[in-house]
């Protein structure tokens, strides 16, 4: 989420966060309620962070597919979620669109970038 990393605050870098210590859950409390104050209120639990693989996914309009969208890609969901309406409201796409179809060859995440 960009905090308490090495690579943007040199304080950082000395710290040992582990994932759900109780520093790193205030840390990641704080910055999300920067980000968005209704979530002031919120307790968090427990937070995840690490690397996943992405599956390939499968977002075909003409199919009925909107599938796949695990880790990274349901970060990207909204935006295809957007691609996917404009491709069946018959809108342009972005040629990139067109290859996470069944029949396409998929994409890597950095396509999105």
């Amino acid at each position: 989420i960009g905090c308490a990393s090495p690579a943007v605050d040199s304080q950082e870098a000395a710290k040992n966060l582990k994932v759900n210590s109780q520093e790193f859950l205030e840390i990641v409390s704080e910055v999300f309620s920067n980000w968005i104050p209704e979530l002031s209120s919120v307790g968090f639990q427990a937070v995840w962070a690490g690397y996943y693989v992405e599956p390939r996914m499968f977002i075909d309009p003409a199919q009925g597919l909107f599938t796949g969208l695990l880790g990274h890609g349901f970060m990207l969901s909204m935006g295809l979620a957007r691609m996917y309406v404009d491709a069946m409201l018959g809108k342009p796409v972005p040629e990139y669109f067109k290859r996470l179809g069944i029949t396409g060859d998929g994409l890597l995440e950095e396509a999105f970038k």
